[in-house]
């Protein structure tokens, strides 16, 4: 459980320093993905992300019939993926909370402008890589340890890890036919 809870902390410590994400979802006419890149709003305590959209998107269409999400990130050599149910909230009282000035370049009229809407995204699992945490000189060291050791050498042991969040499939059928409702 330690190493869930210290996974945990790192990856949301690595999410925390982003600013952008790709939000990939599921093309709903025909078969395959759709990624492009989004604002990230907040990441919460538990793991929960925020992202910014207009209404009036193909991206809340597939959101809407198909909620199941990753968003992946990248900046250098700092890498992360997390998949989870996505839905829509078009709550002014939240953006008004969550707005920055530099948003409206994309949204002129605010946080008032009844196009624009929140992407919530619960997870279910989370992974990052973090080779920025450790220099080449560290990971060197540890290779040459494992030659007097005999022990393998896992480049990777100390900038992955994994998340598992609990998750419950039935959140995901009842947000999606609750998005469905509200926005048909």
């Amino acid at each position: 459980m330690k190493n869930q809870a210290n996974n945990t902390e790192n990856l949301h410590d690595i999410l925390d320093s982003f600013s952008y994400a790709m939000l990939v979802t599921e093309h709903y006419k025909e078969d395959g993905l759709n990624a492009r890149p989004m604002t990230v709003v907040d990441v919460s305590a538990d793991g929960e992300l925020t992202l910014l959209t207009g209404m009036d998107t193909q991206k809340v269409d597939e959101l809407l019939r198909r909620p199941r999400v990753d968003v992946t990130f990248q900046d250098g050599m700092r890498f992360a993926s997390v998949g989870g149910t996505a839905r829509i909230e078009s709550d002014t009282d939240a953006l008004r909370e969550h707005w920055k000035t530099s948003y409206d370049a994309w949204i002129p009229k605010g946080a008032e402008d009844p196009k624009v809407a929140l992407i919530k995204i619960k997870p279910d699992r989370g992974e990052y890589w973090d080779y920025k945490a450790r220099t080449f000189f560290e990971m060197a060291i540890d290779k040459a340890a494992s030659v007097f050791t005999q022990k393998d050498f896992d480049a990777d042991a100390h900038v992955h890890g994994e998340v598992h969040y609990s998750s419950d499939r039935s959140e995901e059928r009842r947000v999606g036919k609750e998005c469905r409702s509200r926005w048909s």
